[in-house]
């Protein structure tokens, strides 16, 4: 995920075997986190998806984001650590 100073951004995952899926997603803060937005599903090279989710970060004790994610469509929920990348 890249995003500029007014948190317009993109993303872009690739799996183990190499398909890509990338798409827009918007940083925005409030309520004492950082909450990411993606306008819908994720659409991936192979003509799959991965599907629309709701993240929300907050500053962990080790100055990375942790990020709660939740899938609405699936059900689906996850934790992830996230990290500035090198410049």
């Amino acid at each position: 995920m890249c995003f500029d100073g007014r948190g317009n951004g993109k993303q872009l995952m690739r799996s183990d075997d190499g398909i890509t899926c990338e798409g827009p997603e918007t940083a925005q803060y409030g309520g004492g986190g950082l909450s990411l937005v993606e306008p819908g599903n994720l659409a991936c090279q192979d003509g799959g998806y991965i599907h629309q989710r709701q993240i929300a970060c907050k500053l962990g004790a080790n100055g990375k984001a942790i990020c709660d994610t939740k899938q609405p469509e699936t059900g689906g929920e996850a934790s992830v650590e996230f990290d500035r990348a090198p410049s």
